[in-house]
């Protein structure tokens, strides 16, 4: 059994023997299950019962356990055997057969074919599977002669993950044990057999009942008939029908017109039909069905904030763009032009093209929703003259801003021409809306009762169509503030840096000319969007200039170990770690040093990093973030820090792993102190500028949340660092290195946190950003992390929420554990993406590997 901690370096994995120690009572209480299994022999269809196989079994196919007792061992003439046979959902179907001397016994267990549960808690992701106790018991008493317990276990057999892919279906297994929740680990994860969800429709519209059902690919059955069931709130069935499942690229679709139905929770169950019995142990979900608010103005159908129709004032809306600049902007624009397709005129700026905006001075008063959709590659919109220039995508009609336009102008942008995209609006909605509803809007979104973190890669903002302008640092950062995130870690650099600095070794982005860039990387003119914000602008001093204005704490936040290398034609690496090989490096028992890490045993690099630290911190910003999730670990195997060691205490790391408890632990502590010198360093730095100030400057270490030990083995001594004083505040981020061995439960952090009185913050990864699954995934996430007490919760890459869409708007929740329960237990979200196996583990940091 081993730990491997992935570099995340494209240079492969050092292998620590972690959990050999750990297994031995693990493998110590299956041993004893094993020796007790021998008082009867467990069979299913045939394969008998393994510590090591356990019992496999295939769903969607019948089930037939085989108990035999062994006799010899027994003075009874007759028995009772017990199974107690547990579902996912914590039902329980207890089955009992008398059995005499010399017979066995056979259960019915039937298809197996409900889905395992899925919990977030504290961090972790669990999971809950079938549950089976097989006991023999003296006929007529309750005494017990002998037990066993098997549970849902996950595959042997490894496969390398990732969030976002289907995980196959496929055969599962018993394993001796009883934990009711086990740990979900994706790459040892079945997906579920049978697919059922409702349409997403249903989130805009509660008539629009669709459910969808079939076979997931992998399945062990071709064809599966079941009863596809309705139960009403009071448990009587609505509605009944035969189906067979088949597997195909999508699920079948069967509309069900709910509208003579009240309002209530509605469960709808899939039940598979084997051998003519009906079994009611398919997936399940609840259609929640509400009465709508006719005056309720949705911002979103992925999140519950609503604002107040205005009766008094009339809809204002056009598909006619044409119609509309005719009217209200004077004509069109010289490079603007009108495209005529499905019935609507849209506004359009080809690729090339520099106009001004087009300006719609329309006659309103009061508070408008502003609601638009994009075509072409989408359009940048300013619905106010002190509203944000906001980028809409193309596609569906979305929220864009809910503000005042009494005398006021809607303006619409064309996009920079760098990547040559072409700017379409298809349609304005202009809903009224009273201005009390707004402003409780605001309050209620821009201020959750647990504060928010956003984690800013802001560069990444400018990939794609984008508009080339001062204003878009007031759009990220206003963007965000409006979601209720109090506090920007903003990116001062990775290998390069990513402001204007006056120190002779750093180099800004990008590292090398765009015209040798291009040579050696074709994708290097999609990086011409941050090159140009970065050469016409300080970002962090345009970022720190936003502070008062809405309301923002500004940290400046460096990546520790993220150099690249030749990776991207070398433009992502700075000439200072170009130049300086010799600091590089080395895997465990490599020929070679790496290509993109460095390794902080060596004071030089150690100072690299600090003065770029200490030179944002001469900008006064509010704190300083130090960035080990990009990338762990911080120190490895180089030849001269492994010779120093050796030469100290006699042992070589080159022989030793984690199997070698005290010794292991013993190098890679004191690995670990050389990255916390750095600490020590920026902390001598900070004492002046601290002192002159009259302030404090907090220092924050955003780290991996895989538990203390692997942090340790990634050079992080997170427990010295708070036993110092180093660190006023941690930033947990559930990066997944280890292959599936990181426990990210927050609570030794919690722990240390309360000791040594310093801040612990939750993390959710931008995985959850990826589609509804992931969305669902994400909130359940937070949940976790909010009953879990953390301080507050960082979200990573959340600049990219700047951009209109729907599902921006569920971030306010991360951080309003009232408002989110109450909007699971209200909305249709989890009966359109039912959590499973591909889909639990979004939400981890998106550089995670199983």
């Amino acid at each position: 059994m081993e730990v491997r901690l992935n570099m995340m370096h494209g240079q492969g994995c050092q292998s620590v023997t972690l959990r050999r120690v750990l297994m031995l009572l693990v493998l110590g209480a299956t041993a004893m299950q094993a020796e007790a299994a021998a008082m009867a022999t467990l069979s299913m269809n045939g394969q008998t019962l393994s510590a090591e196989a356990g019992l496999k079994f295939e769903p969607g196919k019948a089930h037939l356990l085989r108990v035999v007792p062994d006799w010899a061992r027994l003075v009874e003439d007759r028995i009772t055997i017990l199974v107690r046979k547990r579902l996912p959902d914590g039902k329980e179907e207890v089955l009992r057969a008398e059995a005499p001397r010399g017979e066995g016994r056979d259960f019915e267990l039937g298809p197996l074919t409900a889905p395992p549960s899925y919990a977030f808690e504290r961090g972790e992701v669990l999971r809950r599977g079938y549950r089976l106790r097989v006991e023999l018991a003296a006929q007529g008493t309750a005494r017990s002669l002998w037990s066993i317990s098997l549970a849902q276990g996950q595959q042997a057999a490894p496969a390398r993950r990732v969030p976002g892919p289907p995980i196959p279906a496929g055969a599962e297994r018993f394993l001796p044990g009883d934990e009711e929740w086990a740990r979900f680990l994706p790459h040892r994860a079945v997906g579920e057999a049978i697919l059922l969800r409702l349409s997403e429709k249903v989130l805009r519209d509660p008539d629009a009942l669709i459910i969808q059902a079939g076979l997931a690919e992998g399945a062990c059955v071709q064809a599966l008939p079941c009863e596809l069931r309705i139960l009403g709130p009071a448990g009587r069935a609505v509605y009944a029908r035969k189906v067979t499942l088949a597997p195909h690229a999508k699920p079948a679709s069967y509309p069900v017109d709910p509208r003579a139905w009240p309002a209530g929770n509605y469960t709808i169950r899939l039940c598979p039909i084997i051998a003519g019995k009906t079994w009611s142990e398919g997936p399940t979900i609840t259609y929640r069905r509400r009465t709508e608010n006719p005056d309720a103005v949705a911002v979103s159908h992925l999140a519950p904030w609503t604002l107040r129709r205005d009766r008094a004032r009339e809809v204002w809306e056009t598909r006619d763009l044409r119609k509309a600049c005719a009217e209200y902007a004077g004509g069109l624009l010289k490079g603007w032009q009108f495209d005529e397709s499905e019935g609507q005129r849209t506004l359009i700026c080809p690729p090339g093209a520099t106009p001004d905006p087009v300006e719609l001075r329309l006659p309103l008063g009061g508070y408008y929703a502003v609601f638009a959709r994009a075509t072409a590659n989408g359009c940048l919109i300013q619905a106010g003259e002190e509203e944000l220039v906001r980028m809409v995508r193309p596609g569906e009609e979305v929220f864009v801003c809910a503000t005042d336009l009494t005398a006021s102008v809607v303006r619409v942008y064309a996009f920079d021409t760098f990547n040559a995209p072409r700017t379409g609006l298809a349609s304005l909605r202009l809903v009224p809306v009273t201005r009390e509803s707004v402003e409780a809007f605001r309050r209620e979104t821009g201020n959750p009762p647990v504060p928010l973190t956003g984690v800013d890669d802001w560069a990444e903002y400018f990939h794609g169509p984008v508009r080339i302008a001062e204003d878009q640092f007031a759009t990220i950062a206003g963007g965000q503030a409006e979601l209720g995130l109090s506090t920007l870690a903003w990116s001062v650099g990775r290998s390069w840096v990513e402001y204007h600095s006056q120190l002779p070794q750093t180099t800004r982005f990008p590292c090398i000319p765009l015209a040798e860039a291009r040579k050696l990387f074709e994708r290097a003119d999609n990086y011409i969007g941050r090159i140009t914000m970065q050469e016409r602008y300080d970002p962090l001093e345009c970022a720190l200039g936003l502070r008062e204005r809405f309301g923002l704490r500004v940290w400046g936040w460096l990546a520790m170990n993220r150099h690249y290398g030749p990776a991207y034609g070398g433009m992502f690496s700075s000439r200072w770690f170009r130049e300086n090989p010799q600091w590089h490096d080395w895997g465990k028992n490599a020929k070679a040093p790496l290509t993109s890490v460095v390794c902080y045993y060596f004071p030089e690099v150690r100072r690299e990093r600090v003065a770029i630290l200490k030179e944002v911190a001469e900008r006064s910003p509010d704190g300083l973030v130090i960035g080990c999730c990009r990338q762990v670990p911080m120190l490895l195997y180089h030849p001269e820090m492994v010779a120093a060691f050796r030469e100290e205490t006699g042992i070589d790391p080159l022989k030793i792993d984690a199997s070698n408890r005290e010794e292991y632990e013993r190098w890679i502590r004191w690995r670990a102190d050389h990255f916390t010198e750095v600490l020590r360093l920026l902390r001598r730095e900070l004492r002046v500028l601290n002192a002159e100030r009259g302030r404090k400057l907090p220092v924050a270490v955003r780290v991996p949340s895989v538990g203390l030990f692997l942090n340790l083995a990634q050079g992080l001594d997170i427990e010295q660092w708070l036993r110092e004083g180093l660190v006023d505040c941690l930033l947990l981020d559930p990066l997944e290195t280890c292959t599936g061995e990181g426990v990210h439960d927050v609570r030794p952090y919690l722990q240390l946190g309360r000791r040594y009185q310093v801040r612990v913050i939750g993390g959710v990864g931008a995985t959850w950003t990826q589609g509804g699954a992931a969305h669902l995934a994400g909130l359940r996430r937070a949940l976790g992390l909010l009953e879990a007490g953390v301080d507050g919760i960082e979200i990573y890459e959340t600049e990219c929420l700047a951009r209109a869409s729907h599902y921006r708007w569920i971030l306010p929740l991360f951080g309003n554990a009232p408002r989110l329960k109450a909007f699971l237990a209200e909305s249709n979200l989890e009966a359109c993406f039912p959590v499973t196996a591909a889909t639990a583990f979004f939400g981890y940091d998106n550089h995670s590997r199983w």
